[in-house]
């Protein structure tokens, strides 16, 4: 097998690639990026925690209730944002994305939510139309892209 040399590969090959769901009311839109800040990590550590108010049923990795239907704010997912712009802009066709906002929470949006001071992460995409529901728990949840396909 032959090793391999460049960086770039490293990080466009499908292991090193994180996909990120979150899942509304039964719904779920997904998202495929290069981790460079540890997201999934973040993530991963947050399933320990307990969240008040709130029972942990197996496979939920951070969890936010819903009161609005243009985004998702996950306070307790903070990073620091990079200096380098994101490569990532606003496209047509593209409804939800997940930034970073000014103070460096993990924000899931809506296309008329996203400002001009966001970090944008990825697209997000679902077979189905996906819509936010109020009143609802909002869980995200983060995993090596190499085990599912994106939609």
């Amino acid at each position: 097998m032959p090793t391999i040399q460049s960086g770039d590969f490293f990080l466009d090959h499908p292991v090193f690639l994180k996909q990120i769901s979150i899942t509304n009311y039964g719904k779920t839109i997904t998202g495929v990026f290069k981790d460079e800040i540890g997201i999934r990590d973040a993530i991963e550590d947050e399933t320990f925690k307990v969240i008040p108010g709130y029972r942990r049923r197996r496979g939920d990795k951070c969890i936010a209730m819903q009161s609005n239907t243009n985004k998702t704010r996950y306070l307790k997912l903070k990073f620091s944002i990079s200096k380098t712009k994101s490569t990532l802009k606003k496209m047509k066709g593209v409804e939800w994305y997940l930034c970073l906002e000014k103070d460096g929470v993990l924000t899931f949006k809506h296309k008329t939510m996203v400002n001009p001071s966001d970090y944008l992460i990825t697209e997000m995409k679902s077979e189905t139309e996906f819509t936010l529901t109020s009143n609802e728990i909002t869980s995200i949840n983060a995993c090596y892209n190499n085990l599912h396909p994106v939609i």
